[in-house]
């Protein structure tokens, strides 16, 4: 099981920070994230995003209207319209097992769960800090069901695309190609089962009690065991 200790949420704009200090969390369609372009790969662009399955070239026997397809010359890919729909708020995770927590000997394996990779800071030069993780998904849960849709929340899965097959069920936001697991991201995904283009506005009220402001995306964690207190 998964100790979730911080999370980080990177912009690019001031305003947007400060709105989101205010509790307006900004929720693009999942189908934004496929269909921008950016110089830089592998951070907000990701044409692979809401696919319900992945599947080898040689995983299995495909046939369409009684004819067996063969000699397919990449992975075949499955998405399911209703997947665009979706909006998701994305953070970076710091992230744990729970058990290395009270494992002096796992000390570097946490720092690098809790590393955050110089990468993402490509994202912006505003930075929040959430110290409460629990009460933030809390207030996320309690202001979509609020308002009545359907939701889901979790730490995104990354897999291999030149090994892995098979399908992700009923959660295509939660999947992504290995390429981007520097991100190690926590998303939110909101089905509100309207067909659009537009992006959704949930207001959770001002989070400034349990995050805050830093100055830098290199976050520092200091961890105290019973006889020893490092930083990582």
């Amino acid at each position: 099981m998964k100790k979730i200790v911080f999370f980080l949420r990177i912009f690019d704009n001031e305003d947007y920070m400060n709105d989101f200090l205010n509790g307006k969390i900004y929720m693009n369609r999942l189908s934004y994230f496929r269909k921008i372009e950016e110089s830089s790969e592998s951070n907000r662009a990701d044409e692979k995003e809401g696919l319900c399955a992945f599947w080898q070239p040689e995983s299995g026997v495909f046939k369409v209207n009684g004819h067996t397809l063969t000699d397919f010359a990449a992975p075949i890919e499955m998405r399911l319209n209703h997947s665009d729909n979706l909006h998701v708020f994305c953070l970076f995770a710091g992230a744990t097992n729970a058990s290395n927590l009270s494992d002096q000997s796992k000390l570097s394996e946490i720092k690098n769960d809790l590393s955050v990779s110089k990468e993402c800071a490509e994202l912006g030069d505003y930075y929040v800090l959430i110290h409460n993780t629990p009460a933030f998904i809390k207030r996320m849960v309690k202001a979509i069901k609020t308002r009545n849709f359907l939701g889901s929340t979790g730490l995104v899965n990354y897999y291999d695309p030149n090994s892995f097959s098979g399908e992700f069920y009923n959660r295509p936001a939660f999947n992504k190609q290995d390429n981007y697991k520097h991100q190690k991201e926590y998303r939110f995904a909101v089905d509100t089962q309207v067909v659009g283009d537009d992006a959704l506005v949930l207001d959770i009220g001002d989070i400034r009690d349990i995050a805050s402001i830093s100055d830098t995306w290199d976050v520092k964690i200091d961890l105290k065991f019973s006889n020893m207190r490092k930083s990582v």
